[in-house]
């Protein structure tokens, strides 16, 4: 028998060949088979694949061919090799790199027991052809591993085939078949069996000529004890292709495969349309593009849509959409379709009181797609006094396929032009009559038409001989609409009080009643001494008196000695009584001023002081 040869050299040019596809007999999920044109292979170096990817994860792959190989010359100087198996997506396609595949090797011999280079003078005769599974290139039948690494590999049988009848040795042996192991004239049905044991391993055996692979084992050449034998190998068995290849030198060699067909699952990738959206009246987005699980995938063809412009949502679907070599499982999506966003302003709009309303007008942006329209009209608030109404957008629509923004404005009823006092703030004031409180108490006049230089007199209201308090004009808006004056209360008698304002045109207006003086809280006894132990807490404090508010606060003073916290401020419905708690715990033992404050700054004063 030949021993083993190692043999092919890896290189990194690959050319693809363009041939005829045949066409595919089931679907993916099934066993599909696949056949091709034959290919010639002629070199120096040509190599390919086939598009389609497979998938050995949910069955077995079948790789058939007849391997004509003779062109593969045996002149002097001459020599070369060709493959056809299962590789990588992405992996060469003559010697993969190691773990991307497994693949059938050939090889030739002339002259019994000798391999190139060849000898000059070399006799044509004896030409022996080997077929061989490889899993990584260059190496022989060493790499064999089933069903066991043989323990001799040059001791093979069915590896190495006589072509021409001429090795006698081969043609006596007991294991010899004529057509089938010599005298074959160059030419080899082959089996490649492939099979998965997981995501990454596999296995691969082969037959020639119908014939297992095997090795002798016990050395009586009358049966093969290892057989069938085979390899594992590795990869990506989710994702392979049928590759083939050719390398020689000193020659044009010629390698054909022939009646190629495979037999599996073709590998299916999952694509994924991606939801999409669009405004009413703008183009689709273009492409519809879509998510692939599987890297590297070479598509033709678009997506579509179902038909439709109107707001809603559309199924987007698969179209011309195709993956070369691979099968699509397609998974709808949707384009959406929304609303145009239109931005409505409504025109501010005035009138005199007692005229008849202006049209209510608006803008809008961007422009309506071409034969749309407006329906309805805007509305305002309902009223006829001098004042501001907002107006609203009513019924105004463009339809379903719009969205508005409405942005309202104000129609504005005017009063003939005349100078009026609307209000004073605050309204109401405490006199602080016998304190040192509102002395200055900054109130702002409202109203229209004020005018730089008029004068505020605050008079009281419907008293025979009524009294004005202290006005001080310090400002006055540059739109006339208020004035800003302090007023002393000092002695302000509690009571209503008018607010009128006069012009340099002597033009005057009065807002009658707008002011009210309240009195401040008056506690009966202040100089009584109040009085709580001190080092203790809560201790209760009620005082008696008149003109407490509810809401007032109260204050414990003693120069630079902390205040003494008071709490729970509670006072009568009648303003006559006020309790409160003190916490007296870090109190000093001394007199404190006493504090109440109604809310409209009126105050009143006690005395207390922290006993023992």
């Amino acid at each position: 028998m030949k021993k083993s040869i190692v043999v092919l050299i890896m290189l990194s040019l690959t050319l693809v060949l363009l041939l005829p596809l045949g066409s595919i007999s089931a679907f993916a999920d099934t066993a599909t088979t696949k056949t091709y044109s034959d290919v010639t292979l002629s070199g120096g170096y040509q190599a390919g694949n086939f598009p389609e990817v497979w998938d050995l994860t949910c069955g077995d792959l079948v790789i058939t061919s007849t391997v004509d190989l003779n062109g593969m010359k045996d002149l002097s100087g001459a020599h070369a090799w060709s493959e056809l198996g299962l590789r990588n997506v992405g992996a060469g396609n003559f010697n993969p790199a190691v773990g991307s595949g497994v693949w059938l090797a050939t090889d030739y011999d002339w002259t019994v027991g000798t391999f190139g280079p060849d000898p000059v003078g070399a006799p044509t005769l004896d030409m022996d052809d080997k077929l061989i599974l490889q899993r990584r290139g260059g190496f022989g039948e060493g790499d064999y591993d089933l069903p066991s690494t043989p323990p001799t590999p040059g001791n093979n049988h069915r590896v190495w085939f006589d072509r021409d009848g001429v090795d006698q040795s081969q043609a006596l042996s007991p294991l010899a078949i004529n057509g089938g192991t010599y005298n074959t004239l160059g030419k080899y049905n082959v089996v490649l069996t492939l099979h998965a044991n997981g995501d990454t391993t596999g296995t691969a055996y082969m037959t020639i000529n119908n014939l297992n692979q095997g090795f002798e084992t016990d050395g009586d050449w009358n049966t093969m004890e290892l057989t069938p034998a085979g390899m594992t190998f590795t990869g990506n068995m989710k994702q392979m292709q049928v590759f083939y290849g050719i390398y020689g030198y000193g020659a044009t060699h010629i390698a054909e495969y022939q009646n190629i067909s495979v037999t599996g699952c073709p590998c299916v990738i999952k694509v994924t349309a991606d939801a999409q959206t669009k405004v009413y009246g703008e183009a689709d987005p273009d492409p519809l593009t879509y998510a692939c699980d599987t890297q590297g995938v070479t598509f033709n063809g678009a997506l579509d849509r179902a038909d439709g412009e109107d707001v809603g949502e559309y199924a987007i679907g698969k179209g011309t959409l195709s993956a070369v070599g691979y099968t699509i499982d397609f998974v709808e999506a949707d384009l959406n379709i929304t609303p145009k966003g239109i931005t409505v302003t409504a025109d501010p709009q005035t009138k005199v009181y007692g005229e008849a309303d202006p049209p209510l007008t608006y803008t809008y942006i961007p422009a309506l797609v071409d034969g749309d329209s407006f329906s309805g009209e805007l509305i305002r608030d309902t009223g006829e006094d001098v004042g501001t109404y907002k107006i609203n957008q009513g019924d105004l629509d463009a339809g379903p396929n719009y969205s508005i923004d409405f942005v309202g404005a104000d129609l504005t009823i005017n009063k003939p032009v005349v100078l009026t006092v609307t209000a004073i703030t605050p309204s109401s004031l405490g006199n602080g009559k016998g304190t040192d409180c509102h002395k200055r108490a900054a109130v702002t006049i409202s109203g229209f038409n004020f005018v730089p230089g008029a004068k505020v007199v605050i008079v009281q209201s419907g008293v025979l001989h009524p009294k004005k308090l202290p006005v001080k004009v310090t400002f006055i808006s540059a739109d006339g609409s208020t004035i800003t004056c302090n007023l002393n209360l000092t002695s302000a008698a509690p009571g209503l009080y008018d607010v009128v304002v006069t012009n340099p045109d002597k033009t005057t207006a009065t807002l009658a009643a707008g002011l009210t003086v309240n009195p401040h809280p008056v506690v009966a006894k202040p100089h009584t001494r109040y009085s709580g132990k001190i080092g203790t807490s809560p201790v209760s404090l009620t005082l008696t008196g008149t003109y407490f508010v509810s809401g007032a606060t109260v204050k414990l003073t003693k120069g630079s000695f902390p205040d003494i916290p008071v709490s729970n401020v509670v006072v009568s419905a009648d303003g006559t009584t006020l309790t409160c708690d003190l916490d007296l715990t870090n109190a000093h033992l001394s007199f404190y001023r006493g504090v109440v404050t109604n809310p409209d700054g009126g105050i009143g004063t006690f005395h207390f002081i922290g006993t023992k």
